[in-house]
């Protein structure tokens, strides 16, 4: 076994063995993995000079090429290396450049530059490689020649967008539903040639915001824009408004190359002109007055305080920390990272990576950006000079850090923490406690290599309130969660919840759960690892009623508890925190007079879907899937049950703006054991509780949901003997059976067993610990290869189950 997970372990086998290119792995800056490149000298042709877009399809990774040569090309890495999977320029060498690539409805869509007319090409992966089944699905340029280039494609309701560079009319944006064809009858175009401005030439991205679609376009001679439209009248949309100032104030501020959303802000990655001073930037809003909107302000220094970054060419956000690439010709590429802390401008931004990845100037760009599995990638263009060839770097994360904004062992609470060490060497932790009067430091944790240990802060703390942090001195990725114990007043039996930690604090939080009715106590605590004070939006989305906003102040390295009934009275609701630094919160509930109680960890960013892998209405279990919608406008959601017998889609239903629903899966789906897969119209959060009595009262457990598979899952807890029951949930929500492997690591390193298995398509499987070992171990569950993905949790039953606690994994990504 590998430090890694044998899934990331294949690919870069896979690079190294299969592919006849040559590489260097550079260094890495702050708290992240060594790059490694995935593939490099333009895949043995340097005339393929430029990654221009990335994307993930059916498991696998997929770069597009520009190559003003032979033609684009688009290579996919899967279980077998590196393969071409298009004819060169899809067989014509004046389809030079792959400028976008999306997923949807099944297909793999690719944006090809064309000086006779932009195409869209489309492919199911039949056949090949390379495929068989392309086909272009736009008549070229869209029936004008001018339309040379097709930049941008976006995903917006039922529609795919495309958007192009015109330098003769203006930039065009167009949508299809995918009807008639191909190539599709049914494209119209929905915005006025340029918005009204020849000047106005190219659309280089999309992204939605407060429910409407905003373009970032470029105009080199009065600056950039961003546009906005709710898709209303027309077409054209008749709603279209410019909501940037021309250049946010600066002509020299050519295009926008990239929207994404982080908490309540719209973020735009500014691409300037290259003239003499010209450097990139970052820019935000919340969509406040206007249009256009007024609250715009930059977030970085210019070029990071470096003039050689001309231009910001690729953005995106894992809910946690932004990563922005730069185009500089001078030293090469750089990737840097925010956690939105400080400022703006903010004052924790890292870079990444060394310059042009070890390589220079002859790296100058780092034109795509996206996450795969555990990986944060890069495709990447050489400079202007003598080709040397595009690469694809990627960043496989390592989370030395971790924190559990929960605790007690004060008002009746034992605690213990746990700590998984899934490395092939041993690792030392350090562990440290935030209290509400300081920090306390507590012991050094030695782990040999795969092993378990166990932390008892009652032993440093006496009887306390506090928040945790655990730290891998090594710089190695560990696992930490918490299990806090305890007995009701007159209860017959004792009751316990867990959470797995966070890896990151962050400025932007939900929790979909939450009750202060039906004899609920809901608690809503705050950890600030930061040393100054944080400053706490508290939005209480609440079913059936408007939603409440409340302001918390939170001392510096200290933890903060809030009472649901205190801040909204008794309500159903949702939670967000929204704060002006990175902090942690969590979410605890008990009922019957703390007979039972559960817990969790929020997220940090709504998705379009989430995944529960527990859950059943059978046994004596009724299962609550709880949804919230953080939209300002309604979302329609759609539950997907797989069960034994295959996925069992729920009628769709409509939920209002900034609202919570809560749906009784029993009344559903009866005496079934099943996964849950929660899907909105726009970005939502899900959450799934259980009840059940043994007849000593009821008890319970609950655990938010993943927003998206990985490949692999840590989950440090877990005992099998007489009195403890260990439950592996394993969901696949894919089209094909994954392969497995599930690994049991015991508090000395010996003594690991491994369980392989194949999850089928569409399926949950559960794994009792005590089929295979007795005592205490942690759990391990990774893919055996690099295409399939999955989701893990783990529940845990004492004392006949009159206690139960349930947690998703730590994935690495």
């Amino acid at each position: 076994m590998s430090s890694r997970r044998l899934s990331a372990l294949c690919i870069l086998i896979i690079v190294t063995l299969l592919l006849p290119l040559t590489f260097a792995a550079g260094p890495a800056l702050a708290d992240m993995g060594t790059w490694i490149a995935f593939a490099s000298h333009g895949f043995g042709d340097a005339n393929n000079s430029r990654i221009w877009s990335l994307a993930e399809y059916e498991g696998s990774i997929y770069a597009g090429t520009r190559n003003p040569v032979t033609g684009c090309e688009l290579w996919r890495l899967d279980g077998t290396g590196w393969d071409q999977v298009n004819a060169d320029g899809f067989g014509a060498a004046a389809n030079d450049a792959i400028f976008a690539l999306v997923s949807h409805g099944g297909y793999l869509y690719a944006g090809v530059s064309n000086i006779a007319g932009c195409g869209l090409w489309r492919t199911a992966a039949v056949g090949g490689p390379p495929y068989t089944d392309w086909v272009q699905v736009n008549t070229p340029g869209f029936g004008d020649g001018t339309n040379d280039s097709l930049d941008c494609l976006y995903v917006y309701g039922p529609y795919l967008y495309a958007g192009t560079f015109n330098f003769a009319t203006g930039t065009e944006i167009w949508r299809t539903a995918g009807a008639g064809g191909p190539p599709y009858t049914d494209w119209v175009q929905v915005n006025t040639d340029g918005f009204g401005n020849n000047l106005t030439n190219d659309a280089w991205c999309m992204g939605v915001f407060e429910s409407r679609l905003h373009v970032g376009v470029e105009n080199g001679a009065t600056g950039c824009e961003v546009w906005s439209t709710g898709a209303a009248g027309g077409p054209p949309y008749t709603d279209w408004v410019q909501v940037n100032a021309d250049g946010f104030g600066a002509a020299a501020n050519r295009s926008v190359r990239g929207l994404c959303v982080k908490g309540s802000y719209l973020y735009a990655a500014v691409d300037n002109s290259g003239g003499a001073g010209s450097v990139g930037s970052i820019w935000r809003t919340t969509a406040v007055g206007g249009p256009p909107y007024t609250d715009w302000e930059k977030v970085c220094t210019d070029g990071f305080g470096d003039t050689g970054n001309e231009g910001i060419t690729s953005l995106i956000t894992d809910g946690s920390y932004i990563y922005a690439g730069t185009r500089n010709p001078g030293t090469g590429t750089e990737i840097w990272r925010s956690a939105s802390s400080g400022g703006p401008p903010f004052t924790d931004w890292t870079q990444v990576n060394a310059d042009g990845f070890g390589a220079g100037a002859d790296t100058m760009g780092t034109f795509s950006l996206i996450f795969f599995g555990s990986y944060l990638c890069g495709g990447t263009g050489d400079a202007s000079g003598p080709a040397v060839g595009a690469s694809v770097w990627g960043n496989l994360s390592i989370y030395p850090n971790w924190f559990l904004a929960e605790g007690s062992t004060a008002w009746g609470f034992d605690e213990y923490v746990s700590i998984e060490n899934p490395n092939d060497e041993v690792v030392n932790c350090t562990v440290d406690y935030m209290t509400t009067g300081g920090p306390i430091a507590g012991p050094n944790v030695t782990l040999p290599a795969y092993s378990q240990a166990t932390v008892d802060p009652e032993a440093t703390l006496g009887n306390q309130d506090f928040s945790t942090k655990i730290a891998c001195l090594e710089g190695l990725s560990i696992a930490v969660d918490r299990t806090m114990s305890w007995t009701g007043p007159g209860a017959l039996s004792p009751e316990g919840h867990n959470s797995i930690g966070v890896t990151a604090p962050s400025t932007n939080w939900y929790l979909p759960e939450g009750s202060s009715e039906w004899g609920f106590e809901t608690w809503l605590l705050i950890q600030n690892p930061n040393a100054g004070n944080a400053t706490c939006r508290v939005t209480y989305m609440i079913e059936g009623a408007p939603a409440q906003t409340l302001e918390k102040v939170i001392p510096g390295n200290s933890r903060r508890t809030y009472s649901m009934e205190t801040d909204i009275g008794r309500r159903d609701a949702s939670i967000s925190v929204e704060s002006d630094i990175p902090v942690i919160p969590e979410r605890a509930m008990y009922r019957n007079n703390r007979r039972e109680g559960h817990d969790s960890i929020g997220t940090t960013m709504p998705s379009y879907d989430y995944f529960l892998a527990e859950g059943t209405s059978a046994w004596g279990f009724t299962t609550y899937v709880l949804v919230q919608n953080p939209n300002p406008t309604d979302t329609e959601v759609t539950l997907t049950y797989m069960t034994p017998d295959g996925p069992r889609p729920q009628a769709p239903f409509v939920m209002t703006a900034n609202s919570r629903e809560t749906i009784r899966v029993n009344d559903q789906l009866p005496n079934t054991d099943l996964s849950t897969q929660v899907h909105g119209t726009q970005p939502i959060i899900a959450e799934r509780a259980m009840y059940w009595d043994n007849g000593t009262g009821e008890a319970c457990h609950d655990s938010i949901g993943t927003s998206a598979p990985h490949w692999a899952f840590m989950l440090p807890d877990g005992q099998a003997d007489s009195t403890h029951e260990t439950w592996t949930l394993v969901q696949n929500p894919g089209s094909e059976p994954v392969e497995i492997s599930l690994v049991y690591f015991t508090p000395d390193g010996t003594g690991t067993t491994i369980v392989l298995d194949t999850v089928p398509a569409n399926s949950r499987r559960t794994y009792n610990m005590i089929d295979k070992i007795s005592g205490r171990a942690a759990v391990l569950v990774e893919t055996n290869g690099p295409t399939g993905q999955i989701i893990v949790e783990r529940a845990m039953y004492w004392n006949n189950r009159g206690a139960g606690t349930d947690t998703i994994g730590g994935a690495e990504h």
